[in-house]
């Protein structure tokens, strides 16, 4: 038996199906697929289309609304099990700890796209509130 006739390609594969050879000549072009619907990108309409629509529609206020329930939901988990164990000290974080509100998640999303375009000396840098250390 030859190499070419222990190849795969003349077996019998699991499936049962046979394998064949390859006809560079027949078999180079594989059959065209019929698309129905039209290629690209297919985008909602919209009157304008700005970065942030487009930002928008990423993050829906649906997303939102869930980013903001569950951050509430777990700090006051959190709080709760702090003082449970009685390891919520006088000047912990927790103790001025609000809920969570959508400027001030938008807020933070608009800092944390903005370390990725306005680059700082360090992390502290983007949470510094005096005006001199103000960045757009």
């Amino acid at each position: 038996q030859t190499a070419r006739e222990r190849s795969p390609i003349s077996q019998v594969n699991a499936d049962g199906r046979n394998w064949r050879e390859i006809d560079p000549a027949a078999d180079s072009e594989p059959a065209p697929l019929p698309f129905a619907e039209p290629t690209g990108q297919q985008l909602p309409a919209m009157s304008s289309q700005t970065p942030a629509d487009f930002f928008h529609l990423m993050f829906t206020d649906d997303l939102l609304d869930m980013i903001i329930e569950e951050t509430n939901r777990y700090a006051q988990a959190r709080i709760e099990t702090l003082e449970e164990e009685g390891q919520l000290g006088p000047r912990s974080r927790f103790n001025k700890w609000r809920p969570l509100t959508r400027s001030e998640l938008w807020g933070f999303l608009a800092i944390i796209l903005n370390m990725g375009i306005i680059h700082l000396p360090d992390i502290e840098s983007y949470w510094k509130t005096s005006w001199v250390c103000q960045v757009p």
